[in-house]
């Protein structure tokens, strides 16, 4: 598969045939771990993977690295010779030829479609055209009929090419990591395709996406973890939870990390395994009680047959897929308790100032800065616009716009305003809920408000222009949305906010 020469430091060179049978490997370890070869480097490699050789040219010799070509000699030995051509086309198609990756992508032939048969553009052209998968894509070509051409467009838009045979194309399905960098994987090990799972974790890194069923077992975590080489995978910043179970996503208690998920996802699965027809009652059961933590979630999964969907009002709770009690423990409803919250950020506005020309008011084409403090002048002007803009707003403000149906629940309201603090202006949000949001909670709020700030409601009433004595302003609720941190009230004040608040009321 690979033939691989080494020279050590006296430019004494040893040729390698991966794979090695276990004598010649245990002697390629002596070369290399004796005086005389000193820093062996890979001087030369022959290999069918594309860009392997520019990967792995004058890189060091090790135990480890012998180790890895040696296995992945092995496992591309043991490749039947249409497995192996998707194999090399995959290589060729992804770009990336470091062995941790290589050995990774050997185990994910199923991620690469086979067009069979296709040798050329027109060919691709001809079989992308009859094809239904493709019959979006082929919308788009509008009146083309140049086969050649559509073929040229499919394969510059796509991940393909040629193998001389066939063409293999990237498909949708996301990577599975099975090698860390430091335990070989078995060799006949099969990859996990998603069947029977409960969540789907994604992780996008260095432009691949991987993806960790859940359940999964420790071992798998623990590969991801080396994979993408962090010790907490709640650390690693680009990831996405999808959910096979429609809707359970949204039922999700917020804040959640990876191992609190993956042990409510086992109980799930283990339940829904014995009653799939109870799939309902349950998203309904979770809508009803609200769980704020892992441990109450799994505890509503354990007790669901005790659990009803029921046309009457006696004991149980109206949930957007029906009215549902617990036959045993009757569910609570919503703490009576209102808690109140108050999330600050500096506000900054542009000013197009306005100035006479030929006896008319015009407008400068170019804005001036207002800073939160400067922007206290018009503390009035822009209160009365606020309130205008939000007319379109229920009496719960954004909290209807809430992706998380627990949250939803538990909120009351969340209402954009304003309000001058420490001379500045600052944009704020009252966010009113039943009782105490948890950590989780507040962290999706302000998620929330984040986005609608910089591409919701906040953006919305940026562009709504206010008239002042200089001319027209725009005001930005939370300036450079992307470094700001919402701090709380008693976080920018300090002390006991209620009491703050009184005191602000009453010198007024």
């Amino acid at each position: 598969m690979f033939r691989c020469l080494i020279v050590d430091k006296d430019k004494k060179e040893s040729s390698l045939f991966f794979p090695l049978s276990e004598e010649t490997l245990s002697e390629a370890y002596d070369i290399i771990k004796s005086k005389t070869a000193g820093r062996a480097k890979i001087a030369d490699l022959e290999s069918p993977l594309k860009g392997m050789k520019e990967e792995l040219q004058w890189t060091r010799v090790t135990k480890h690295l012998l180790k890895e070509m040696n296995f992945l000699a092995q496992r591309m030995e043991r490749m039947s010779d249409q497995e192996l051509e998707v194999f090399c086309a995959a290589v060729q198609i992804t770009k990336r030829a470091d062995l941790k990756y290589l050995i990774n992508l050997s185990y994910n032939a199923d991620r690469f479609s086979v067009c069979p048969g296709i040798t050329n553009d027109e060919e691709l052209g001809k079989y992308i055209s009859e094809n239904p998968e493709f019959a979006l894509w082929m919308s788009w070509q509008g009146d083309n009929v140049d086969l050649a051409d559509i073929g040229r467009r499919f394969a510059d838009a796509h991940m393909g090419c040629f193998t001389g045979q066939n063409y293999v194309i990237r498909n949708e399905q996301a990577m599975a990591a099975v090698y860390d960098g430091k335990r070989f994987p078995d060799f006949n090990q099969k990859v996990e395709n998603g069947e029977d799972c409960i969540f789907e974790r994604r992780y996008y890194y260095r432009g691949e996406t991987y993806a960790l069923y859940l359940p999964a077992s420790q071992k798998q975590m623990r590969c991801m973890e080396g994979f993408l080489n962090v010790t907490d995978l709640d650390e690693f910043g680009y990831r996405h939870l999808i959910s096979w179970i429609d809707g359970l996503k949204k039922r999700l208690p917020c804040g959640l990390g990876i191992q609190e998920i993956n042990t409510f996802a086992a109980a799930v699965q283990s339940a829904l395994a014995q009653n799939p027809e109870r799939e309902k009652v349950f998203l309904a059961a979770m809508e009803a009680e609200v769980p704020s933590t892992a441990e109450k979630a799994v505890w509503i999964v354990q007790h669901l047959n005790e659990y009803e969907m029921t046309n009457t009002d006696e004991d149980s709770i109206s949930t957007s897929l029906g009215k549902v009690r617990n036959q045993t423990h009757p569910i609570r409803s919503l703490s009576g308790e209102i808690h109140t919250l108050r999330l600050y950020s500096l506000a900054e506005g542009q000013c197009y100032k306005k100035y006479r020309y030929k006896g008319k008011t015009e407008y400068s084409d170019f804005a001036v800065p207002f800073d939160a403090l400067y922007l206290t002048r018009y503390q009035k002007e822009i209160q009365r616009a606020l309130q205008k803009y939000s007319d379109f707003l229920s009496e719960r403000g954004l909290a209807d716009y809430m992706d998380n149906i627990l949250l939803k629940r538990k909120l009351i309201s969340m209402i954009p305003q304003i309000e001058e603090w420490d001379h500045k202006l600052w944009g704020v949000l009252e966010v009113k809920s039943h009782g105490k949001l948890s950590e989780g909670e507040l962290q999706e709020v302000k998620k929330a408000w984040s986005g609608q700030c910089s591409d919701g409601f906040g953006e919305g009433f940026y562009q709504k222009e206010i008239r002042t004595r200089e001319g027209l302003l725009n005001v930005d609720l939370a300036y450079d949305i992307w470094n700001t941190e919402f701090k709380t009230e008693q976080e920018l004040k300090g002390g006991d906010p209620e009491r703050i608040r009184e005191m602000q009321l009453g010198g007024m």
